[in-house]
Parts: C-alpha cells; sequence; structure tokens
C-alpha cells in the first residue's frame, strides 16, 4: 500500500501518530518519517492520519492498511 498524497497540494504526506510514543516513534520522528501528535485524539475520524510536509494540512483516508504500513515501516527503521 502506498501512501495518499495531500488533497490540497498534492504534497507528501507522513502518518500521524498519537500516543505516548516509544523511542523508536522519537527516532522516526526526528527522522522525519512520521509526525507525533501527543496522546489526545480529538476526533476519532482522524486517529488514523496523515500530514503534509508542504502544506501541513491533516487529513484521514478510509485505507487504514496504508497508514498502518507507513507507520510500521517508519519505527522498524529505528528499532522497536
Amino acid at each position: 500500500m502506498t501512501a495518499p498524497t495531500c488533497p490540497n497540494c498534492a504534497g507528501e504526506v507522513l502518518p500521524v501518530l498519537f500516543g505516548l510514543p516509544t523511542e523508536a516513534a522519537h527516532q522516526a520522528a526526528a527522522a522525519g518519517k512520521i509526525v507525533l501528535a501527543g496522546c489526545v485524539v480529538w476526533d476519532d475520524d482522524l486517529e488514523e492520519s496523515w500530514e503534509c510536509r508542504n502544506c501541513h494540512h491533516h487529513f484521514a483516508t478510509p485505507d487504514r492498511t496504508a497508514w498502518l504500513t507507513a507507520v510500521e515501516t517508519a519505527i522498524s527503521q529505528h528499532g522497536r
């Protein structure tokens, strides 16, 4: 599964990860592979969501598999 593109500007997007991050998640965020969003999910529809690198538009897609794959790939590159 591939990540979507931004519906606003067609830019590259990163998966947004909510919750208490692990050390590997911190490292993935520092490397620009994911966005850490904190522990509070303000909208259930945005729990598995994306953020555009260019315009910072935040959006969700119905394809949870692409989001999960992107998060797992980013974190596994920095240990678990």
